[in-house]
Formats: structure tokens, C-alpha cells, sequence
């Protein structure tokens, strides 16, 4: 009884502190201690589920991104003055360039959740929100890119509609096809008939249902024609060619207004927003080079069996372990 136990050297060596700044907790590995790599399997878990988090919202943010592009595209499709002057591949490269940014960030979403490496960040929101931010420049740049020539198009064929309407490549052959049927239109058998297709002689031609399309969807009737403010009647415009009503504005007037105010806005519009995007991504880039430097190092947490020994504590000595390790043996009357 009251004889000392003598420990190993190694336990002694563990319950041993090492030097550290007087101001910081000392810490203190004794038997039974572990490192934290539970906190760090928790920190990884952690950044797993915000990585899902931001999969979900990168998704969702980049499907309404592309809402307002693709139903640009869809209006320029249902243009027929656009239609007529210009044609589709610039309406559907806009909507199979906006739709494929929400595809192409799923898929590059799941490759690095399914393929990439837990253990070097691949499911990590920071590795996510990267993704989020590369796929936004890229619509940016998609928009500016389209908005372009889609403005140059627009100017092309409001030039031909106002100033070269009887000359242009494109208006030329729908002016002499008007022309031709406001002839037959005019004749006494076919004024009283509802549309000059009802009247005998009329030939349909490709030149004819473009005419029908922009008298119907802009309600005007002359092509190539200025009204004649001194006429009688107050009836400034020629007789509809589709219809019996009354319809005043030249078409091609109508349709130069409608480049210049519907489509020349469109792209104008699209052009701010792929700016916009631009500089909204390169904002967040420098954003995520400047947030490590503002990030603090946090004082090391303990794992499990470890003791904590505040500042102005005597740390643990071979003396009082042995003291410590008798006065035990004593109370249990060894």
C-alpha cells in the first residue's frame, strides 16, 4: 500500500503539453484520444448537402434566366415581316443556345457529384457555385453574341421597307404582287367579293400569303404606298385586298415600324441582359478569390478523450501521476 505505480513512458509522453502561446488553450492528449476527423467527415457531409442546395438553385436560377431569350426567339418565329425578310436561324439558334445552358449545367452538376472526388471538393457548394457562375457568363456572352446581328438584321430591313421599298431584294417582288392584285382587285367583279382570292384570275404565290399574313396581323392595307391627304372621302388608302373593311396604314410602313420598335428593342433588350449577366459574373468571381482572405483560422477542436488545461494550469507532471495513481490504490485498500 502507498507504493507508487510507475506508468510507461509513452503514456507519460502523451499526457506530456507541448509549448504553446501563453494566451491559448493548451491542449492536452491523454489515453483514449482521438484526432478530429469526425469533425472533418462532418464539415465534408456538410458541404455535400449545400453542394445539393446549390445544384437545386443553380438549376432553378438559370432555367429563369433563359425564360425571357426563348420566348424572344418564339415571338421572332411568329413575326411574319421578320419571317419574310430574314427567315429562323437566328430565332432558333437564340432558343437552342438558352435552352441548352440549363442542360448543360445539370449535366456538368451530376458528373461531378457522380465522378468527382469527395475528397478534393467536387461536392462542395464552393465547387458548385463555380459551376453556377461559369454558366452565367456563358449565357452572357451567348446573348450579346445573337443580340448583334439580330439589331443589324432589324436596321437591314427597316432601310428596305421605308427608303427602298420598291427596289429592294426582298420588297421588290411582294410590291409588284401587290400591285398586280389591287389591279384585280379594282375591277367590278371582284370589288364586291369579301378577299381577292375569291375573285377570278388571282393565282396564289408565295409573294400573295406574305401579303395576306401582313394585312391580317397588322390590319393595313397599300404596300410600297403613300396616302393621298387631299383625296375625297376621307379615304387615304386603297381598298383591302384580304377583306372588306376599311383599314388605314401601309403595310410597309407598319412593317418598318414594327422592326424598328419590336425587334430593334428585342435585341436591345437581350444585349443589356447578356451585359448585365457579364458583369454579374465577373463580380462573383472576384468575390470567391477575395473570400479566403477574409476567412479567420479558428482554434483547433479537440477530439474525443482529449483534456483541456486553461491558461495558468499546472499541466500534469510523472510526480503527480504517481501521487495520483498511489492515492487510488489506497482508497480502494490495495
Amino acid at each position: 500500500m502507498g507504493v507508487a505505480t510507475q506508468m510507461s513512458p509513452d503514456v507519460n509522453k502523451s499526457l506530456q503539453s507541448p509549448y504553446q502561446d501563453a494566451n491559448a488553450t493548451k491542449m492536452y492528449e491523454g489515453f483514449g484520444a482521438v484526432d478530429s476527423g469526425f469533425d472533418k467527415d462532418a464539415e465534408e457531409a456538410q458541404g455535400e448537402g449545400a453542394g445539393g442546395m446549390f445544384f437545386i438553385l443553380g438549376l432553378f436560377g438559370s432555367v429563369m434566366l433563359v425564360l425571357i431569350p426563348v420566348w424572344d426567339g418564339m415571338s421572332l418565329l411568329r413575326d411574319p415581316m421578320w419571317m419574310y425578310m430574314n427567315g429562323d436561324v437566328l430565332p432558333n439558334a437564340l432558343i437552342l443556345c438558352a435552352m441548352s445552358i440549363p442542360a448543360l449545367f445539370a449535366l456538368t452538376a451530376i458528373m461531378l457529384r457522380m465522378c468527382g472526388r469527395r475528397s478534393a471538393g467536387a461536392h462542395t457548394e464552393q465547387t458548385m457555385l463555380s459551376a453556377v457562375v461559369l454558366f452565367i457568363l456563358l449565357l452572357g456572352a451567348m446573348l450579346v453574341t445573337i443580340a448583334d446581328p439580330i439589331t443589324q438584321q432589324a436596321n437591314s430591313a427597316k432601310t428596305e421597307f421605308l427608303v427602298n421599298c420598291k427596289t429592294g431584294q426582298k420588297t421588290q417582288p411582294l410590291y409588284k404582287e401587290y400591285a398586280a392584285l389591287q389591279t384585280l382587285r379594282n375591277t367590278t367583279a371582284c370589288a364586291p367579293k369579301g378577299s381577292v382570292e375569291e375573285c377570278k384570275g388571282f393565282n396564289a404565290t408565295s409573294s400573295s400569303t406574305t401579303l395576306k399574313q401582313f394585312e391580317e396581323s397588322m390590319q393595313c392595307s397599300g404596300f410600297c404606298y403613300y396616302p393621298d391627304l387631299n383625296a375625297k372621302g376621307g379615304d387615304f388608302y386603297p381598298p383591302a385586298l384580304f377583306s372588306t373593311q376599311k383599314l388605314q396604314g401601309s403595310c410597309s410602313a407598319m412593317a418598318g415600324r414594327n422592326m424598328e420598335s419590336f425587334v430593334s428593342d428585342m435585341s436591345r433588350q437581350l444585349s443589356l441582359q447578356g451585359f448585365f449577366l457579364i458583369a454579374a459574373s465577373i463580380v462573383q468571381g472576384f468575390m470567391m478569390l477575395l473570400s479566403p482572405m477574409a476567412k479567420k483560422e479558428g482554434p483547433k477542436k479537440a477530439g474525443y478523450g482529449t483534456l483541456q488545461v486553461r491558461t495558468g494550469m499546472v499541466p500534469p507532471t510523472d510526480a503527480t501521476i504517481e501521487t495520483s495513481s498511489a492515492d487510488i490504490r489506497r482508497r480502494q485498500g490495495y
